[in-house]
């Protein structure tokens, strides 16, 4: 960037489009590399395995320990409020 930035004259800065152009051209770049590599596979296999982490340290002891509060508690001391505001 600061090559493309020495060709413009002192104080000057780039143009707009030039900019835009620039940035799209290594993003471009940037992901052909990341396929040929095969880090895209490699991140989506990171996010499938920290997802069947998260589902077992967090949500299924979560939902277990509710179902069981509620079945503890029973109808009658419930906290679920029906729709039409009868307990």
């Amino acid at each position: 960037m600061q090559q493309f930035s020495r060709a413009l004259p002192a104080g000057a800065q780039m143009p707009e489009r030039m900019r835009f152009g620039l940035a799209i051209g290594i993003l471009v770049i940037s992901i052909v590399i990341a396929a040929r590599v095969g880090l895209i596979e490699l991140i989506g296999k990171g996010y499938s395995a920290s997802a069947y982490v998260v589902l077992a340290i967090y949500i299924i002891p979560l939902v277990t320990l509710d179902v069981w509060r509620m079945r503890r508690a029973g109808p009658e001391e419930s906290d679920i409020v029906a729709v039409d505001g009868a307990v």
